[in-house]
């Protein structure tokens, strides 16, 4: 994480679904890319299942649960 990437949850409104995006920096040219993006459709609450939509970890989906 040494350009600031991290995991980031938020609510897509124009697209009324959470998105899951999880990015790396490459440690020789410090380029940042998606390892896992997924979408889960609307509603108030992130957890649940969110299916996999780009990215280079073939992982088909992501549960998110509630501590």
């Amino acid at each position: 994480m040494l350009s600031g990437d991290a995991p980031r949850l938020y609510y897509d409104t124009a697209a009324a679904q959470w998105k899951l995006v999880i990015e790396a920096t490459m440690f020789v040219t410090n380029e940042t890319v998606i390892v896992w993006s997924g979408v889960k459709p609307g509603g108030p609450d992130p957890t649940g299942t969110y299916t996999r939509v780009a990215g280079c970890d073939p992982t088909a989906t992501f549960t998110v649960e509630a501590l």
